[in-house]
């Protein structure tokens, strides 16, 4: 039984409509073995729009697979053999999505997704395997999604601070509109350079800058 992640891509991509357009494209076309494959697995085809929304929405990297440090289930080996056997063809190049530090560190125990890009920005679902994505993960990929989605997370931080801040020192009804606003303005610009010094310090950037990339962030 499929995953709640796979389930949840497939979703997606079937709302976007691609999936339709490209299977009414390739429906008469059997000139090679990847239209008969394309034809035949439709249904297990996710776009790079697609693979993009899922890796921001829990923080994901999409990778060759020779960045990967875990070790492949024989599961998933042997559903690429049975795939190249049928359709006579070769499932190259293989991607790996999952967390980014199982590209460094060897644990095949967290989530990962074996794809094979099958022309450009289209790939084929293959196998999944480790545990399921959970709603603690959703939630805390989702102030770091972007830098937009960072702004304004900070945004709502400083509005908290300075909230406190005139509650513990000030007489709330006596607070001008001015004042608050000023010291609101002044917590968000120091929580963002703290920000700033954390993303410089530790490599931490926002998904939309590293889910693709094999050197930004950890």
């Amino acid at each position: 039984m499929d995953s709640k992640l796979v389930k949840e891509a497939f979703e997606i991509e079937s709302k976007s409509g691609e999936l339709l357009d490209e299977a009414m494209t390739i429906i008469h076309g059997d000139s090679n073995d990847i239209n008969g494959l394309k034809r035949d697995m439709h249904d297990k085809l996710l776009s790079i729009n697609t693979i993009e929304r899922i890796c921001l929405k829990y923080r994901l990297r999409i990778l060759d697979i020779s960045y990967f440090k875990g070790e492949l289930p024989q599961e998933a080996i042997d559903k690429v053999q049975e795939i190249e056997s049928k359709y006579k063809t070769t499932l190259k190049p293989l991607k790996i999505i999952a967390p980014g530090r199982l590209f460094e560190l060897e644990d095949s125990e967290i989530d990962p997704i074996l794809l094979a890009e099958i022309e450009e920005n289209k790939f084929l679902f293959i196998h999944k395997w480790g545990n399921e994505f959970n709603f603690f993960r959703k939630v805390s990929s989702l102030p770091v999604r972007s830098p937009k989605a960072m702004a304004i997370s900070l945004g709502f931080v400083a509005l908290t601070f300075s909230m406190l801040i005139a509650l513990a020192t000030y007489d709330i009804q006596g607070l001008k509109p001015i004042e608050f606003i000023f010291g609101t303005a002044i917590i968000f610009v120091g929580v963002v350079g703290f920000m700033v010094f954390i993303c410089l310090a530790f490599n931490f950037f926002p998904t939309s800058m590293i889910w693709r990339s094999r050197y930004l962030d950890r």
